[in-house]
């Protein structure tokens, strides 16, 4: 008989190698990468790593393997994962046995809104936490954690968890820190609601805070095309130019926030029409040229050409005399903008040459019209 054809003997040899039952592969690697992209040192990253942020639930019975068979692959790094991640029957498996986990265990649970794992690891675990888990917790809108953490737990928040409740628009747990939580928050609070388009958070802040705002609050709520929100700090309060505000809103081809603030603004600086022309905002052009006192520069026509946007370069060829037929044709060849620069063709009276130096290439791109980003 062959020795391998011997199956005792097998057995035996077997059991002295190493290696992974192959149940476990799965699992063992997941661990590992929970090990290599949660944390870096003792900087915690959470589940940012796609590996974890798109990971399927670890199975409770392999977990329970990989206890029996290799309990080394379970570090800390897992159990603050588990936690993060809200698996409430592994986090107690793993307490049962005497795992360790960290601080992050709790803050990365209350941050991700788990209070069935805070509620846990406060009443049987002892690594604590500190104020990023009721700050978190209120930056994501989990009101019921961070009522959890205020009446059972000493670590308290910063003036971050209200700041960036406002910014986000959780008006219930901002309404709650606002009663119950003395740490405040600073004037981007109502800087980054009035952004954000969140009217009743502006209003709670004016009417019964003091930390009040910056010019960002008027200037970026036009800019977002936020009409109650303009209307409201402009009645109540006096941070901020409305030069600008008129300029980000028409940059950005919001008529209607345009045409409140008109009759506040008497001087139009040219960048308003410049800005909603190369954006393609037409209706914003023409209500800026309706008024009769709006200016624009060459960059209109320049920019609007060379961003292919052709119904404004026809407004503007046909009702204004401030641009330069030759730089915008010019402009709008070396962008591919053939439709446009086939427009213009018929206008170009000379051919002299055009200076890509003189061009604002910085100012065009700069003035792009861009989506909103939450803040805080």
């Amino acid at each position: 008989m062959h020795p391998l054809q011997n199956t005792d003997l097998v057995k035996i040899i077997v059991s002295f190698q190493a290696g992974w039952p192959q149940a476990l592969v799965g699992i063992l690697r997941h661990l590992r990468e929970v090990s290599n992209t949660i944390r870096i040192g003792e900087v915690w990253l959470g589940l940012t790593a796609p590996c974890l942020a798109e990971a399927m639930p670890v199975d409770l019975h392999l977990l329970q393997q990989v206890h029996t068979r290799l309990p080394g692959a379970i570090t800390r790094d897992v159990f603050d994962y588990l936690a993060a991640s809200g698996q409430l029957l592994a986090i107690i498996f793993l307490h049962t046995h005497h795992y360790t986990c960290s601080k992050w265990a709790l803050n990365a649970a209350a941050e991700a809104g788990h209070l069935g794992v805070v509620r846990f690891l406060h009443d049987h675990r002892s690594e604590g936490c500190s104020t990023h888990a009721m700050d978190y917790a209120a930056r994501n809108g989990h009101l019921d954690v961070v009522e959890f953490l205020h009446r059972h737990r000493a670590e308290g928040c910063s003036s971050f968890a209200l700041t960036a409740a406002c910014a986000r628009g959780h008006l219930g747990v901002v309404r709650f820190l606002h009663r119950h939580r003395h740490e405040g928050c600073t004037s981007h609070a109502m800087d980054s609601a009035a952004e954000n388009g969140h009217l009743e958070i502006v209003r709670l802040l004016h009417f019964e805070r003091h930390e009040g705002c910056s010019r960002v609050a008027l200037e970026y709520a036009a800019k977002y095309g936020h009409l109650d929100i303009v209307r409201f700090l402009h009645t109540h309060r006096r941070e901020g130019r409305l030069a600008d505000a008129l300029r980000n809103a028409a940059a950005q081809g919001h008529a209607a926030v345009v045409a409140y603030l008109l009759p506040f603004v008497p001087v139009l600086a040219p960048e308003a029409m410049d800005y909603a022309a190369r954006n393609g905002a037409l209706d914003t052009v023409q209500l800026l040229h309706a008024t009769g006192r709006a200016s624009c520069s060459k960059r209109a026509l320049t920019w609007a050409a060379m961003a292919g946007q052709a119904d404004v370069v026809c407004f503007l060829l046909r009702y204004r005399t401030e641009g330069d037929v030759e730089e915008a044709h010019a402009m709008a060849e070396r962008m591919q903008m053939t439709s446009v620069a086939r427009l213009l063709r018929p206008f170009v009276t000379s051919a002299r040459n055009i200076r890509i130096a003189d061009v604002d290439y910085i100012g065009f791109t700069m003035c792009e019209k861009r989506p909103q980003f939450l803040v805080a």
